[in-house]
């Protein structure tokens, strides 16, 4: 599992790559794309793409760590460099074919719109509680709050085919595992004892 600021970078690469002509990557629009695929990982990969936890912030979840380490370096409505993370490990394989997915299913939305999105969204809302625009707001977005909302709702296309190739990969994995030699466990037990004898 990486790290959010990981998953980060491979957005900011995205938004610099794709052939579509998109709207750039500012610290808002990347919380959200992060939320996004959170909620997502949870539902599709079933687990967690991260750790860190999102705070139901007047313009939508945010990682507020991460939002403060860019906005030292970057003003939050300004367009985050391709090189601003260079120095920060990649995600893992398997989490860049995800991260694809989830770019491609949000790419063509605005930072407004996406914080928009989120602001119709039950997560956001129970844990906003109503507050004022005027207050922040720290308050934790509860996973089991995302994982209920986005099991109930329809994937996105390029997510949904995200879905069907990890399956097929799954299934593929088990039928070479059930294929394979079988185990001879008298074989294995006698090997044990051999080693621990020697």
């Amino acid at each position: 599992m990486s790290k959010a600021i990981s998953i980060a970078k491979e957005f900011i690469s995205l938004s610099y790559t794709d052939s579509v002509e998109v709207d750039p990557i500012s610290n808002l629009r990347l919380h959200k794309l992060l939320y996004y695929a959170q909620a997502w990982s949870m539902i599709i990969r079933q687990q967690d793409l991260f750790m860190e936890d999102f705070q139901a912030w007047r313009h939508g979840p945010v990682i507020p760590e991460l939002y403060k380490t860019i906005k030292s370096s970057e003003n939050p409505s300004v367009i985050i460099s391709n090189d601003f993370l260079k120095n920060t490990p990649d995600p893992l394989p398997d989490e860049k074919e995800f991260i694809k997915a989830v770019w491609d299913s949000y790419k063509t939305f605005s930072a407004i719109g996406l914080s928009k999105k989120t602001h119709d969204e039950d997560p956001w809302k129970k844990t906003r509680g109503g507050r004022p625009d005027s207050d922040i707001g720290n308050d934790i977005i509860d996973g089991n709050l995302i994982h209920e909302y986005f099991s109930k709702n329809q994937v996105p296309e390029p997510l949904e085919n995200y879905r069907k190739l990890l399956d097929e990969s799954h299934e593929l994995a088990e039928k070479q595992l059930l294929a394979g030699p079988k185990l001879d466990v008298t074989k294995l037990l006698a090997a044990a004892k051999n080693r621990q004898l020697a």
